[in-house]
């Protein structure tokens, strides 16, 4: 990614997934107002008529086992995150 974390416990490292009717994910907004759009990496995947999506992103997802919905941890010193930013939620909580 793009930001580097404070805490392992940083919600945007373990997203709550949640599931909804696929027909109706235009109708939901994620925690910044955004509307959901599909996700490249698993768009040609079969829609089940359920889709899967988390509060913090802007993409839904066909299928639970896509890259988009995985998330690899890696520690390393902070004289090492390069020019990574802090992540927002761990810069608005401090950690």
């Amino acid at each position: 990614g793009g930001s580097y974390h404070r805490n392992h416990n940083c919600s945007y490292l373990n997203p709550k997934i949640m599931s909804a009717v696929s027909s109706q994910i235009g109708q939901y907004r994620n925690n910044d107002g955004e509307i959901y759009r599909q996700c490249e990496s698993c768009k040609d995947s079969t829609l089940t008529g359920i889709c899967f999506y988390t509060e913090y992103g802007n993409h839904y997802h066909s299928t639970l086992k896509c890259s988009g919905l995985k998330r690899t941890i890696i520690s390393v010193p902070l004289t090492e995150v390069g020019n990574r930013d802090l992540c927002n939620k761990c810069k608005i909580q401090g950690e």
